[in-house]
């Protein structure tokens, strides 16, 4: 049986857009999901998972650069677009460790548009890292290690020095492929 590649974990939107998928649509109902660390890993083995199926958002971009427009491009060959549908995205955190002031802040790539639009705002300039997922922004910003984070809301309540500074709901679009 034909399988849906996406990113993990299960907390991820990507994750929650597949089963949307399953949910709404016959076609893809009962099909597994198999969740990865990033999308690379499932770009880069594209040959092992023919005939299984992709979701991507379309909005989907790596620290290195590469993106969903560009791997579309890249991957015509071994990728062929079923289906593309919009989902609102869990709405999104701007938060801050106000214990700490090393100006580093932890996200998705996805999500640096946001960080550089506060940064414009709040007239500040932040080191930036990148993780593979927004899951994975939440947990490294919680251990403690960086002042400001972008993540998704949904298990993250404000307490002792981590404070919210903005919320975001934004809608996203995903591209679901069949690979050739």
């Amino acid at each position: 049986m034909a399988t849906i590649h996406t990113l993990g974990p299960k907390t991820t939107d990507s994750y929650k857009a597949a089963k949307h998928l399953q949910d709404e649509d016959p076609d893809y109902r009962g099909l597994t999901i198999t969740l990865h660390d990033n999308f690379e890993d499932v770009y880069q083995h594209l040959t092992d998972f023919t005939g299984d199926y992709f979701l991507v958002p379309t909005a989907y971009q790596s620290d290195d650069g590469d993106s969903w427009t560009r791997n579309n491009y890249r991957y015509l060959d071994h990728l062929t677009i079923q289906t593309t549908f919009a989902l609102p995205t869990m709405p999104m955190l701007l938060t801050e460790n106000q214990a700490l002031k090393n100006k580093k802040a932890i996200l998705h790539p996805a999500t640096t548009e946001l960080i550089h639009q506060y940064m414009i705002d709040s007239h500040q300039n932040l080191a930036v890292d990148f993780v593979p997922s927004k899951p994975l922004a939440q947990t490294a910003f919680e251990e403690g290690n960086y002042q400001y984070a972008i993540f998704s809301k949904q298990s993250f309540l404000p307490h002792d020095s981590l404070a919210i500074i903005k919320e975001y709901h934004p809608e996203m679009v995903w591209c679901l492929y069949q690979i050739k």
